[in-house]
């Protein structure tokens, strides 16, 4: 749903869109056997990436990703 929000007009509602990612996020985390390097990859989506960098909003969730591979 996130991911298909980036095409409504202003983006949509950015808090619904950082939720459906938290929510995403918490589901994916449930995964067995989850590779986070997929969690990255779909953050890093070229169209989704754009619109989670441009706004502050988004940037904890990215940073999150990005400890993860760090650790």
């Amino acid at each position: 749903m996130a991911y298909s929000m980036i095409f409504m007009p202003d983006y949509g509602d950015k808090t619904k869109m950082l939720r459906h990612l938290t929510e995403a996020r918490l589901w994916f985390d449930q995964v067995p056997g989850k590779n986070d390097t997929v969690w990255r990859y779909f953050l890093h989506t070229e169209l989704l990436k754009a619109v989670l960098d441009a706004d502050p909003l988004f940037h904890p969730i990215l940073a999150s990703a990005n400890e993860e591979r760090s650790n």
